[in-house]
């Protein structure tokens, strides 16, 4: 096969603890280990959507793969040869997005570093808390520096600090904060308007109630069904918006992450607030009109 019309795949050169570090899951096989060095045969772990879209539902573990490379590198030591070297694959790994969550999971090749030293590498370090993860990182950076404070070791971050830095989180942080600003104007803006219209509706029943009490009606069951009616129309309300939501979210798919555009808990902390609000709203006007004098009412009538 020509090299242009070989599949294509990052090659990330990577320790033993590398996956167990990140939190990367081993989907088939095994992880990388210590005894993949440069007296061991060579062996490659691979990412769930290279297995996929090139062993199309075959199990990969056991099979072997060679890299060809667009150009020799110049910055390693390498035990092994890189360029058409087969290499057998032991194990699968999660999918990981490596540049930003717009793309796809990134269709990866893992190689153990052991095999092939390069000399630009990055040190990864797992600590069981943030405190302890920043005490870590400035006592690396002082032990790494070193004496002349030049090396380039000095630049070291959490995890969190690099998440919350990305052009691609801060793009999509800056824009959720902006809808969740207007859905909270909305949402308090649905409330007064909920309990205007509810308020009124009531209100313009005084009469009525009044003359209802006067024919031997108890203030409790008329209560009851003025909530009751309030909340018929609140709970159809609740559909109708849910319905409109799952039509909405759409077009934001794109850019949520971890969190499905049919939120289930969102929907029920929704319904549930303007629910309360729609209550609230019911329930006082519909006391202070229980309390008005029978017959005053009749007399009005």
């Amino acid at each position: 096969m020509p090299a242009d019309d070989a599949p294509q795949a990052d090659d990330i050169l990577v320790s033993a603890d590398y996956f167990r570090t990140l939190g990367i899951p081993i989907l088939k096989g095994r992880a990388l280990t210590d005894a993949d060095n440069e007296r061991s045969g060579s062996v490659a772990v691979i990412s769930e959507s290279l297995a996929r879209r090139y062993f199309q539902g075959q199990d990969p573990v056991g099979r072997r793969i060679s890299l060809l490379e667009h150009a020799p590198m110049s910055c390693c030591s390498a035990p092994h040869p890189v360029d058409g070297v087969w290499r057998e694959i032991v194990g699968v790994a999660g999918d990981v997005r490596q540049a930003n969550m717009d793309e796809e999971p990134a269709v990866t090749v893992y190689r153990p570093y052991t095999q092939i030293v390069e000399h630009d590498m990055y040190l990864v370090l797992h600590a069981d808390s943030g405190p302890r993860a920043g005490s870590i990182a400035a006592g690396l950076r002082s032990q790494l520096a070193g004496p002349d404070h030049q090396s380039d070791w000095s630049n070291a971050r959490t995890m969190a600090q690099m998440i919350h830095d990305s052009e691609s989180i801060r793009l999509r942080r800056f824009v959720l904060i902006l809808l969740g600003c207007f859905a909270t104007i909305a949402v308090l803006l649905a409330g007064v308007g909920i309990f205007g219209v509810a308020s009124s509706a009531v209100a313009e029943r005084t009469r009525e109630i009044g003359v209802r009490i006067a024919l031997g009606a108890t203030r409790p069951v008329i209560l009851r069904q003025l909530v009751g009616e309030m909340m018929a129309l609140a709970a159809a309300g609740v559909a109708l918006g849910a319905a409109g939501m799952l039509v909405v979210t759409r077009l934001i798919r794109s850019m949520l992450f971890g969190v499905g555009a049919a939120d289930m808990t969102t929907y029920v902390a929704v319904a549930v607030l303007l629910g309360a609000v729609v209550l609230f709203a019911a329930c006082l006007p519909a006391r202070r009109a229980m309390r008005i004098d029978p017959i005053v009412a009749l007399r009005s009538e």
